[in-house]
């Protein structure tokens, strides 16, 4: 398929999105009741699976074995506690009008404006990675179908299909996303296909699953997937001690995706700001996890057929098997299928990010300053709405924009899982300062600032800095010998610290840090 078709494709399913959030919105009769069901909470919530799920998961799983079930330990293990620690969560947001972590933090201790501010600007430079990882999802599924490879860093960014993808997508978030400033506003149009996306999404993958099983692994098939795991090219591989992974890894892992599936900016959103029904709490915490549960059965025997038919025929990344393996095979409708459901897995976080998002830079930025750096023009009389709803509009924008950059600058060159578990390990931070408002009546806001601070200047260090060493190599002698030549200070081996992944030694040093300078600061 060209990419003209394809993008044919993808325009015809976002205006299935538009349609379903215009008929919710407008309260079409038939339409609106079909797609306001009592799921529609429940299911919002697996905006958790993204692209990374999607395509991430079995490339990890090819590459590391079981290790990629420890992004949805966390969210499986946290379940049972989620109606009594979401519940409150909604009480607190909904008497004192919050809509984000920020927000939620700063209103905890004083309402301070600058723990509101340092907490958006760290969110902001945690979250973009992330929303850039679905921009390149999206990318290489053009690029699989139009040129069999991977290369769209190589076209200017005029004539890079993602690019129209992420303004289409921005469109779509400025609609029905951003249409008034009510801080108790609720987006019941973009909850409903969040909703279609979750069953579409989850439909999708499946039938990869289901092809895989009956085809590659089949009766009549080269292996059985018995034979298939015993394989050299697969022994040992769906081990829990396979590739070196020990207990270390999978803590530090399970507890950034426990953070993380409460604290990012659309998981706040959608479990928290959105929630109409106290109990919609109850029916997702047995929703959310079986979701997760069905998305993930297929996982291993899509990465293991991957790994045996692309090591024997031609060489494929892992992260694509859910589309280079039906296209293989010769299913070429099936890949589209797969390539569509991976589509609404990027596009349904991308437009909870951004909303999420663009409240928070106005809430906690904009906002503030607008009203403290022009007091006279902001009387009384002064009907600032208007001007004020297109900011949030205009950042929609500047957030995506931001996204798209750093896919073409940084994102590009790195795997969809080492991208999510960076912005993954960015949102760790904000636990400690969460649960303090919670339930630390002795934290203070100059130990949650502190805790932050230095949270976030470890995180930058161990885990952002040696991201950025492949676009700037002037960076590369600090990540491999340190800064000045001391060794002791390099930014994956921190104080002689060998032996861990990068992810579980930066999550490691940078909550430490971070709680030890909130209790401290306390």
């Amino acid at each position: 398929m060209n990419g003209l078709g394809l993008i044919s494709l993808f325009l015809l399913y976002l205006s299935v999105l538009f349609g379903i959030a215009w008929a919710v919105e407008s309260g079409v009769g038939k339409l609106d009741r079909f797609f306001r069901t009592p799921y529609n909470y429940a299911l919002s919530l697996t905006v958790y699976c993204t692209a990374w799920t999607y395509f991430g998961s079995v490339g990890l799983a090819a590459e590391e074995g079981l290790l990629f079930l420890a992004i949805y330990l966390g969210p499986l293990m946290i379940a049972p506690i989620w109606p009594f620690l979401i519940r409150k969560m909604v009480g607190i947001c909904k008497e004192e009008r919050i809509t984000s972590v920020p927000d939620f933090i700063s209103s905890r201790f004083g309402k301070n404006r600058s723990l509101g501010l340092i907490s958006a600007i760290f969110f902001i430079i945690g979250v973009v990675p992330y929303i850039a990882l679905q921009l390149k999802a999206i990318a290489a599924i053009f690029d699989l179908f139009t040129t069999s490879s991977i290369s769209t860093i190589d076209k200017p960014f005029y004539r890079d299909n993602a690019l129209l993808l992420t303004l289409v997508l921005a469109l779509f978030t400025m609609v029905y996303g951003v249409r008034r400033l009510d801080a108790n506003e609720r987006h019941a149009g973009v909850i409903a296909a969040i909703s279609f996306e979750a069953v579409f999404k989850l439909v999708a993958f499946l039938a990869v699953g289901v092809l895989i099983c009956t085809n590659f692994f089949g009766n009549d098939a080269a292996f059985s997937f018995r034979d298939a795991l015993a394989h050299d090219s697969l022994k040992g591989l769906w081990s829990f001690t396979a590739a070196g992974i020990d207990g270390w890894d999978w803590f530090w892992i399970t507890l950034a995706s426990m953070c993380a599936v409460i604290l990012l900016p659309r998981q706040f959103h959608v479990a928290v700001v959105e929630n109409n029904q106290p109990e919609d709490i109850h029916r997702a915490a047995w929703v959310f996890p079986l979701y997760l549960l069905l998305i993930n059965l297929c996982v291993i025997p899509i990465a293991a057929a991957g790994v045996l038919y692309f090591k024997t025929n031609l060489a494929a990344d892992a992260d694509t098997f859910v589309l280079t393996l039906p296209l293989a095979l010769g299913y070429k409708w099936v890949a589209l299928l797969a390539a569509v459901g991976g589509f609404a897995a990027a596009t349904g976080m991308v437009i909870m990010s951004t909303i999420s998002l663009s409240l928070m830079i106005g809430n906690n930025i904009i906002l503030p300053y607008l009203f403290s750096f022009d007091r006279p023009a902001v009387g009384a009389s002064s009907d600032l709405s208007k001007p004020l709803l297109n900011i949030r509009r205009l950042l929609v924008a500047v957030v995506l924009l931001l996204a798209y950059g750093y896919y073409r600058w940084v994102a590009s060159r790195y795997s969809l899982v080492a991208i999510g578990l960076i912005s993954f390990a960015a949102v760790a931070q904000f636990a400690p300062s969460v649960l303090s408002a919670l339930y630390w009546k002795s934290a203070t806001r100059r130990g949650v600032m502190i805790g932050l601070l230095l949270g976030f200047a470890v995180w930058g260090y161990t885990l952002a800095l040696p991201t950025m060493a492949v676009a700037l190599p002037s960076l590369q002698t600090v990540v491999e010998s340190g800064p000045w030549g001391q060794a002791w200070l390099r930014p994956q081996a921190l104080f002689g610290t060998e032996g861990m992944s990068s992810i579980a030694h930066g999550v490691y040093w940078s909550l430490l840090v971070n709680v030890g300078g909130l209790v401290l600061g306390s």
